[in-house]
């Protein structure tokens, strides 16, 4: 009986915790369901008959968007990048005044920072560079 006596508060807050989750994940749940239930309708036609043709044409524009503004960008800044190569680990940095790649040699996976905000993002288009500033690394350091 001590026990709970000494630790009430502590009980306390974890059962309002418990219960503050419980209302959080009924709440996903519900806004997960009805969000499946717009997605089935919209693709079944019920919505009209552009909801398909209309979701496809945003994720293809943000596409060609990438393409054609964010990665010219990115491919013009690295040309005056800053490159480290670290042997041991195969890590490597490239460093701009506006954003730094971190990431792995042979992994397509690679962290864009910016303003100390860090993303994970797939860096295949980068490979070649990537590849080709290990080689000039690795010959001036022989």
């Amino acid at each position: 009986m001590d026990f709970i006596l000494n630790n009430l508060l502590l009980i306390i807050i974890i059962l309002i915790v418990l219960f503050i989750l419980g209302i959080i994940f009924r709440a996903l749940k519900f806004v997960v369901f009805i969000g499946i239930i717009i997605l089935i309708l919209g693709f079944c036609g019920f919505l009209g008959d552009g909801f398909s043709d209309k979701a496809k044409n945003s994720f293809d524009q943000f596409s060609s968007y990438t393409q054609e503004k964010i990665i010219p960008i990115v491919k013009e800044n690295l040309e005056t990048a800053d490159f480290a190569y670290n042997k041991e680990t195969k890590e490597y940095v490239i460093g701009t005044d506006s954003f730094k790649i971190e990431g792995t040699e042979g992994v397509n996976k690679a962290n864009f920072i910016v303003k100390g905000k860090s993303t994970e993002f797939d860096a295949t288009f980068l490979s070649d560079y990537i590849n080709k500033q290990i080689q000039a690394s690795n010959e001036t350091t022989k």
